[in-house]
């Protein structure tokens, strides 16, 4: 006969510490292509704005005319880019038409809206095609 394991209490927060570090919400992704094209900072907050504006969507969090807030520290919690970082990207983010920042609210916050249609265009060259020249 067989003995029945018990986990131990700290056998199970040690399962559940793991678990939780493999999650795929401990996982951040980014496009290897426009981290080449600008940089990786730029790549990994662009990344992080598309899935803000995802959940936003979702849970009806966006504006009227599409904008979704994201905070310099919430983003800094998730992605680790610091004020700077996220700055300096964010500057090549507008300048290319991607994303757009306005400040709105009292006391004033950060609110983002991605322009798909530009991003459609760095990322495939050609509007309403895909990089095979499908459209």
């Amino acid at each position: 006969m067989t003995e029945e394991y018990i986990e131990t209490k700290e056998e199970k927060e040690a399962r559940e510490l793991c678990q939780a570090f493999l999650s795929q919400e401990s996982f951040g992704t980014y496009n290897r292509k426009f981290a080449k094209v600008w940089n990786i900072n730029t790549a990994i907050l662009l990344a992080e704005l598309s899935d803000i504006d995802s959940s936003s969507e979702e849970e009806g969090k966006q504006t009227e005319d599409g904008f979704f807030c994201g905070t310099t520290e919430d983003i800094l919690e998730r992605t680790q880019l610091t004020r700077a970082m996220q700055e300096n990207a964010l500057k090549i983010l507008v300048s290319a038409k991607i994303v757009q920042m306005v400040l709105r609210g009292s006391p004033p916050k950060k609110h983002f809206k991605i322009d798909y249609d530009n991003l459609h265009l760095a990322v495939f060259g050609k509007k309403g095609e895909d990089e095979y020249g499908h459209s």
